[in-house]
Parts: structure tokens; C-alpha cells; sequence
């Protein structure tokens, strides 16, 4: 039927530009999950992020008793992951006196990780170890840039997918164009051919018309 035959054919998945999306988005996600998620330092940050948000404005001066032990201990586990950062051991002596303030007692792990921390600062401090300062750009610890580092990787990588679709859509556009060509070619050459065929039957009639019309040869009488 005319319907079936003016049917639209569906439009075809492209899978393939699909799957190389998808490694190019795996690539970019270890990326970032090596380079940020799974480091120390963004580690470090990020404990350094949800202490100061749970002290608030005021640093701590009007929390309760919990929220500054809440913000102590993420403290003081961003120094065990960056040790050479002063600026979290800093952080951590000032929640113990807020603790001390507020005459709360540490149980005894949390002693013996706090102990553990002072004990690796105070070594690196003997060592003249490089100490790590807030602003110092060249070999500093920066928590803001670090946690903006997966964002902005992943806005980087953007460019990147678009890219790759160009890509696929110019290669996409190039066989389909040779593909056009050669389809014309194809047809040329059958319409060559049928013009060729055309011409030897018009030969073929021409010559048995003229055989028809010669006349026939005399007899003699």
C-alpha cells in the first residue's frame, strides 16, 4: 500500500557516538576521582568546608557543646590528611580551648588521635620541614580552589564532548557523501548502460527496416 510504502524509516541510534561518549565521560570521572576526590588534600578541604559551616559566623562562639566537638574532629582529621598545613592545627588548639571553655572532656580515641596529630606537627616542625599556608599559591594548601577543582574540570572536559560530536558528525557527513557520490556514479553508469542497449536495439531496428524496404532483385524472364 502507498502508506506502507511512504512509511518513515526511525531514525537510527548512534551507538557508537554514544559509547565513545561514555569512555570519554569514565576517563574524565577517574580524572577527577584521582586527582581530587581520592587526594588528601581535597579530603582535607572538605573537612575544612563543614567545619566552618558548622561554627557559623561567630566561629563557634555561641554553638553548643556538640557542634564544636563536631567541628574539632573534622579539624582534626584534616590535619592527619594535610599534617604540613599550619592553618588546620591552628584550628584544631582553637576548638580545644572552645571545648575546654565549655568544660567537656575528650573521651580517650579522640585523645590519642589528637596526641597522634601534635606529635606529627611537632616532628615536622623539628624537621624544618616546608609548612603549608593558607595563600601561599606557589606550595600552598587552598581549600576554596581545591573544592572547586572537580567543577571545574568537569566544565573543562565540555569542550571536549562537543568535540568529539563534531567529530562524529563530520564523519558521520563524509560517508554519507561519498556514499551519495558513488550512488550517483552507480546510477550514471546504469543509465549509460541502458542508453548503450538503447542504441544497439535502435541500430538493430534501423537495419532490418532498411533490409525490409531494399527492393528485391529482377528475375529474368
Amino acid at each position: 500500500m502507498l502508506g506502507g510504502a511512504l512509511k518513515r524509516q526511525p531514525f537510527p541510534v548512534p551507538w557508537g557516538l554514544f559509547i565513545v561518549l561514555a569512555v570519554y565521560a569514565l576517563l574524565v570521572l577517574g580524572y577527577v576521582w584521582a586527582t581530587y576526590w581520592n587526594s588528601p588534600e581535597y579530603l582535607a578541604a572538605e573537612h575544612y568546608a563543614e567545619a566552618a559551616d558548622l561554627l557559623g559566623l561567630d566561629d563557634g562562639k555561641t554553638a553548643s557543646s556538640e557542634i564544636v566537638l563536631s567541628a574539632y574532629k573534622h579539624y582534626l582529621e584534616a590535619a592527619r590528611l594535610v599534617p604540613r598545613a599550619e592553618v588546620l592545627h591552628k584550628r584544631v588548639e582553637a576548638m580545644r580551648w572552645r571545648l575546654d571553655e565549655h568544660h567537656y572532656k575528650l573521651d580517650h580515641d579522640l585523645q590519642m588521635r589528637a596526641e597522634a596529630v601534635a606529635m606529627l606537627w611537632q616532628r615536622i616542625q623539628q624537621e624544618q620541614d616546608p609548612i603549608l599556608v593558607v595563600g601561599a599559591r606557589d606550595r600552598g594548601w587552598q581549600p576554596a580552589q581545591l573544592l572547586e577543582g572537580p567543577g571545574r574540570s568537569f566544565l573543562y572536559a565540555l569542550p571536549g564532548g562537543l568535540v568529539i560530536i563534531l567529530i562524529w558528525g563530520w564523519t558521520r557527513y563524509s560517508s554519507r557523501r561519498v556514499r551519495a557520490q558513488e550512488h550517483e556514479k552507480e546510477l550514471k553508469q546504469i543509465e549509460a548502460d541502458v542508453a548503450a542497449v538503447e542504441a544497439e536495439r535502435a541500430r538493430g531496428s534501423k537495419a532490418g527496416l532498411q533490409k525490409q524496404k531494399r527492393p528485391a532483385p529482377k528475375t529474368r524472364r
